[in-house]
């Protein structure tokens, strides 16, 4: 049978092509966590040449029809003492390695020394709706943990029920493991806001006895009573199953437009939960020239979990209104550059979201001066040092990310800049699939058409000490200026919590690059999303569904997968992926974590 994915030999200039290759296995790997994200294992068929694929400096383009699915230098050949097994190791290993082995002879410093920024322009914000007291807040809310208990013969014990379906949020939670022997059936929920609230009131639907505690760590509980808190613990008792349960929270909290200039990151404007299309108005007070607009979204000023979608404007008049850009998936901070435009009034709408409701904590309209003839923006730093060796091939975000200055010192590697540089702004950089080197914010879109996969088997939880810290430590080992941070699992929520796996700490991180309290806490807290997730594996054989979406994923894409035992399909971020041709099956494997 001929194989979906094809391999061709290439000089070294890309564009001649040798031939194309004999294979009868051809494999392709990409891995978030690794900075060189793609490589690739292709074992020949025993009637193929190896002469031309020890030319030094050639590569190999694997395409799946016309679409390539990875580009990159002969790594290593190795031959079996099995007759005609041969197999070629293939990576983007020789680009990154010119980039390490590049070293800053001199103290190199990019900054523009004439570069200002106004102070904040907004005179006065208003909104189209505000969150009133007593607002329904359960859709920011998150079970995060579900324990069941009964007592068997006398004695108390976790036990696993023969049904469980539902949300309690959504007042459809039931489970039923009633069977001979067991009574006094209990099931307790352990509730997230995902924010300090006000809490008015917390109500329970349920067929048995319901108690309410309250906590503001996660750890220590208390009766529940109206006022500040965070987490909450539901326990219902009933004599016999099943149990049926539904819990809606109210806060005591009004959330004005206010909240969004008045420089507490702690507040926020946030519209009525139920509707999009809600907006937000910065009035400046008369017509000024602006090219940035800020603002820092979310619940929490450590929500990376939030994305929305948000439509940017302005006005001279409040009337006619120019679309400036539409953000498809806005993080915690959302940071739009324009060219020099001149306006009285900014809007901000939220068109969709995944997540937690929309809000803004902070909202910021400036003007930024720089100097065009100096590389001030980052995405123009990293392709200048990747540039001066000789790299070619670049995929690199559009942004006017202003960098007000950085220093590379003598002997630090290009690759290492880069990297540090990229981690300290929370980009992301890496050689993709057709050999090109990417940076980019690190972000996901769940807005745009997900590729489904139907999975063979349930997904299944796997761990490791990477995957489960859930504290980390971070310094900038600078002894002039040190700077110090701790971010825990309650900065950057995640199913990992401390209260079902206790601390785990990551050993001390090093980010020199950070120069500032705000970058090395934004560092340190990105690292941390990273580091604290359960991971699941899910195995696509479906090669009708999976196929043409595999050949074009990149690790950090969003997908829908679909178990095949039955169940509405879940939306992942994939992690890592394993794409293998032998002739006869097309295999797709996806390591992915929750969005």
């Amino acid at each position: 049978m001929s194989t979906k994915l094809t391999a061709i030999l290439l000089e070294s200039d890309g564009a001649t092509t040798v031939r194309t290759l004999k294979a009868s296995r051809i494999e392709v790997q990409a891995d978030r966590r690794r900075p060189i994200r793609r490589t690739c294992e292709i074992e020949l068929a025993g009637t193929d040449e190896l002469a031309d694929l020890q030319v030094l400096g050639r590569m190999i383009r694997v395409q799946d029809g016309a679409t390539d699915v990875f580009w990159g230098y002969i790594d290593e050949i190795s031959r079996s003492d099995r007759p005609g097994e041969t197999v070629i190791r293939v990576s983007c290993r020789d680009k990154a390695k010119r980039l390490a082995l590049a070293r800053w002879t001199d103290e190199k410093t990019y900054e523009d020394t004439t570069a200002t920024e106004t102070a904040n322009l907004i005179s006065n914000v208003t909104a189209s709706s505000t969150l009133s007291a007593g607002g329904d807040i359960t859709g920011q809310a998150r079970v995060y943990d579900r324990q069941l208990w009964a007592t068997v013969l006398g004695i108390e014990q976790k036990v696993t029920p023969t049904a469980e379906s539902g949300d309690p949020l959504a007042g459809t939670y039931s489970v039923d493991y009633s069977v001979a022997g067991m009574t006094q059936l209990k099931s307790i929920v352990y509730i997230d806001l995902k924010a300090t609230e006000n809490v008015q009131a917390v109500n329970v639907t349920t067929n048995g006895t319901a108690t309410i505690e309250k906590s503001s760590d996660g750890k220590t509980w208390g009766a529940f009573a109206a006022g500040t808190l965070r987490y909450l613990r539901v326990t219902t008792t009933k004599a016999a199953g099943p149990i049926t349960l539904g819990v809606t929270v109210l806060t005591n909290s009004s959330y004005p437009a206010s909240n969004a200039r008045d420089g507490d990151k702690a507040t926020s404007w946030r519209p009525t939960t139920a509707d999009l299309d809600r907006y937000i108005t910065a009035d400046l007070g008369s017509a000024q020239t602006i090219n940035r607009i800020r603002a820092e979204l979310g619940i929490s000023e450590t929500d990376p979990e939030a994305r929305y979608k948000v439509k940017v404007e302005r006005s001279t008049d409040a009337t006619t209104w120019t679309e400036v850009t539409t953000v498809t998936s806005a993080g915690a901070v959302m940071d739009v550059r324009l060219d020099d435009a001149s306006a009285r009034y900014v809007r901000l709408t939220c068109l969709a979201r995944y997540g937690p409701p929309f809000a803004v904590r902070d909202l910021r309209v400036t003007r930024v001066t720089t100097d065009a003839s100096k590389k001030v923006y980052l995405g123009d730093i990293i392709q200048d040092i990747a540039a001066t060796e000789g790299e070619a091939l670049f995929s690199v975000t559009p942004s006017r990310e202003y960098v007000p200055a950085v220093t590379f010192e003598r002997g630090t590697s290009k690759w290492e800049a880069i990297q540090r540089l990229a981690a300290d702004h929370g980009w992301e950089v890496y050689y993709d699939r057709t050999g090109a080197l990417v940076a980019r914010p690190v972000d996901v879109d769940p807005y745009k058409t997900l590729p489904e996969f139907h999975a063979t088997l349930d997904a299944s939880t796997t761990w490791s000490d990477a995957d489960i810290w859930n504290q980390v430590i971070a310094e900038n080992g600078d002894p002039k200026t040190p700077l110090t941070t701790t971010k825990t699992n309650s900065d950057a929520w995640s199913g990992t919590s401390t209260v079902n796996v206790g601390t785990r700490t990551s050993p001390v991180l090093r980010l020199p690059l950070c120069d500032t309290q705000a970058k090395l806490d934004y560092a340190a807290l990105v690292e941390l999303l990273r580091r604290s997730r359960q991971t699941y594996t899910a195995r696509v054989t479906h090669v009708a569904d999976g196929a043409s979406s595999a050949a074009t994923l990149e690790a950090g894409d969003v997908v829908s997968v679909i178990h095949e035992g039955g169940g509405e399909p879940v939306t992942m971020v994939v992690e890592a992926f394993r794409l293998t041709d032998d002739g006869e099956s097309y295999d797709v494997t996806l390591e992915v974590a929750a969005l």
